[in-house]
């Protein structure tokens, strides 16, 4: 069985919590992948780190008493042990150091250098993990997903920000320092004017194609709102979601041309347009993409787990981790 699948099904849970510049996600997950319980609500972020630590706290909390309920009022089933619980595991934007379970720099939460593991360890005396929120997603969908039949593919998150995971012969790839696959830094407007991205840098993919970027280019309050006015025929949404995707089309081209992936696999709630931004990726792609890259991809479609894949692979890292690559 490929590495990321489960061999068995099995008792054991986890908490998965996706903590997104925007929304918090929860799952309780179980071994086999069966999804028992979800949360969500909104990032408190402009209230502080604490505050976004102590609402992922009260989460995972919630999503813990969940499992013993279940367990505890189950005909005949013992209470819940607690070796029955695998851990905690977050995902959150930014480069991470998964090791120590820091989050080293996240523009979207306005964080750096905080020990995120030690937080949740000292509030609960369990195994806890850390990860990249895209590299988390990038998980769920290999070990659930749109990812299984693939050992080499792409997945891209568009939301807030805009980040990506590597899979790379079956392995994550995490970069000599952690940092791989911010394709969302990439810089794709070279304009002396371009947007400044939350980086502190001029142009990003993320300044011009994520959700934030799109909402502020229309002038609306959400990527829906302007998917919702495209489809209603208004010029202004229909032309800056075709360009929002033209330059995630060079983005994505180049990540092609440099991985060669089987499958780029595009989730985040922009992914909720892509019946208007699919074809304008694609073709921008054929026409961007060293032809060679081109012949081994089976396609770029979205992501199959949708709100899900963030929570869910942070659940994989304590239930069904991969061989990591460097």
């Amino acid at each position: 069985m490929a590495r990321g699948r489960l061999a068995r099904p099995g008792g054991r849970l986890a908490v998965g919590i996706d903590l997104g510049g925007t929304t918090l996600s929860g799952l309780l997950v179980r071994e086999d992948g069966g999804i028992l319980a979800r949360r969500r609500r909104a990032t408190p972020k402009a209230e502080g780190a604490e505050a976004v630590l102590a609402a992922a706290r009260d989460m995972a909390a919630e999503l813990l008493a969940k499992a013993r309920a279940m367990k505890d009022t189950a005909a005949g089933a013992p209470a819940l042990a607690s070796r029955e619980i695998a851990g905690l595991g977050f995902g959150i934007p930014g480069p991470i150091d998964a090791e120590r379970g820091v989050c080293l720099f996240s523009p979207n939460l306005g964080w750096r250098n905080l020990d995120v593991a030690s937080y949740f360890r000292q509030a609960f005396d369990l195994p806890v993990r850390v990860d990249n929120d895209v590299r988390a997603a990038t998980l769920g969908e290999a070990w659930l997903g749109a990812g299984r039949p693939y050992r080499t593919f792409i997945c891209l998150t568009v939301g807030t920000g805009i980040g990506s995971g590597v899979m790379l012969d079956g392995r994550l790839w995490r970069g000599s320092g952690s940092c791989a696959g911010e394709i969302g830094h990439i810089p794709i407007d070279m304009r002396p004017d371009a947007p400044l991205c939350g980086c502190g840098r001029l142009g990003c993919l993320e300044a011009v194609a994520s959700g934030t970027a799109i909402a502020r280019e229309a002038g609306m309050s959400s990527a829906r709102d302007v998917a919702d006015a495209a489809r209603r025929g208004d010029a202004r949404a229909i032309l800056v979601l075709g360009w929002a995707a033209v330059f995630l089309g060079r983005g994505i081209s180049t990540a092609i041309t440099l991985y060669n992936p089987e499958a780029v696999i595009v989730g985040g709630g922009v992914a909720g347009a892509w019946d208007l931004i699919g074809p304008i990726v694609r073709r921008t792609v054929e026409e961007r993409t060293f032809p060679p890259n081109l012949a081994g991809l089976r396609g770029i479609f979205p992501a199959a787990l949708g709100q899900d894949a963030g929570a869910v692979g942070a659940a994989s890292l304590v239930l069904a981790p991969l061989e990591d690559g460097p």
